[in-house]
């Protein structure tokens, strides 16, 4: 078994980082409303444990590389299509749960437009995944596109974070930190930014145009109604 390398290091290091914004935001979200989680309707578990678990396997892999388990890394592997599923089936029906309740929880911010955030996430979970999948042979690119595919998600946990702080904009300094990270290790261990890296910067910015562009016009609208039923 080998040692963890400077690169693999940081994969799992940032994968943990990941992992504790994501307690952190649910966590501090559950604690200031003084929810019982027990309480909670079985879909919200299900979408919290998939959503954990896919954190939590992107760490273990990771983990499993650095040791160079590939044979126990590529097993675990053939589970991650169960876990990505799981968390679109979860988010989507999350996602349809706050359009009926047509309540955005976002202060001036429509439902409509609203509903722009997890439909963004869920594409970006899959535009990273489906890249991982394809690339998979290339181990660079592989494991770059499976932790970009994370920072797509993390939006509704730092979210969360930032109400609690009182400081709106910090989902989105969070998604260029985690990003910039990443290209910084790409400078610092290939000499150049990998291409799906870039994506990723360029992909915080699509779905802030998204958001606040194209989801506030007639023709978002119309499409929302259509996706989650018209009110």
């Amino acid at each position: 078994m080998g040692h963890p390398t400077a690169g693999n290091r940081f994969f799992i290091t940032i994968g943990l980082i990941l992992f504790a914004f994501v307690c952190l935001g649910f966590g501090s979200t559950a604690i200031e409303r003084s929810q019982n989680p027990i309480e909670l309707p079985m879909l919200y578990h299900i979408h919290g444990v998939s959503y954990l678990l896919w954190f939590t396997l992107f760490a273990t892999q990771a983990a499993l590389i650095s040791k160079e388990n590939k044979r126990l890394h590529m097993t675990l592997g053939k589970w991650s299509p169960v876990v990505v599923l799981a968390m679109l089936v979860t988010g989507w029906l999350m996602a349809q749960g706050s359009y009926d309740r047509a309540l955005s929880p976002i202060p001036d911010i429509p439902i409509h437009q609203f509903m722009a955030f997890p439909f963004f996430d869920l594409v970006g979970l899959v535009v990273f995944y489906g890249i991982a999948i394809a690339k998979r042979t290339n181990a660079e690119l592989h494991k770059r596109a499976m932790l970009l595919s994370l920072v797509a998600i993390m939006d509704p946990a730092t979210a969360r974070l930032g109400m609690v702080l009182g400081f709106p904009p910090f989902p989105l300094l969070a998604s260029i930190a985690f990003v910039g990270a990443i290209m910084w290790h790409d400078r610092k261990t290939l000499q150049k930014i990998q291409a799906v890296t870039w994506l990723g910067f360029l992909w915080i910015f699509l779905r802030l145009g998204f958001v606040f562009g194209f989801a506030t016009t007639e023709l978002w609208a119309r499409i929302v109604r259509v996706l989650f039923g018209g009110h």
